[in-house]
């Protein structure tokens, strides 16, 4: 229960600067969109995520997290090359997920994730 409860106060605790975040995007044209940025090792929900870099629009602005997630949103204020991070992140994907869709194509990168110790 202790494990429980203290994913859910993490989750509640970064939800404020997550929706400053999404907050500032939306209300300030100049911003271009947003990354997802792991705290940590992240699991493999989160990695997928921030693989998929500097994608999320103002139609796509909300931050989707869970328990004990860490995660943190980064303004992107112009369009620029992905960080060396986010396509290593995006080679590995490929990889573990080649010819792959959907459902299928999560639980290979979890079993990726959890074989190369992301």
């Amino acid at each position: 229960m202790a494990t429980q409860l203290e994913g859910s106060a993490t989750r509640l605790l970064m939800e404020g600067p997550r929706q400053t975040t999404t907050r500032t995007f939306q209300e300030r044209r100049v911003v271009e969109g947003w990354r997802r940025v792991a705290a940590g090792r992240g699991c493999a929900f989160c990695l997928m995520l921030v693989g998929r870099g500097a994608i999320y629009s103002r139609t796509s602005v909300h931050f989707r997290s869970h328990d004990h997630c860490r995660c943190t949103g980064v303004l992107v204020y112009r369009r620029e090359s992905e960080p060396p991070h986010v396509r290593r992140l995006q080679e590995q994907w490929r990889e573990a997920t080649a010819g792959l869709t959907g459902a299928d194509a999560i639980n290979a990168w979890r079993r990726y994730v959890d074989e190369h110790g992301l």
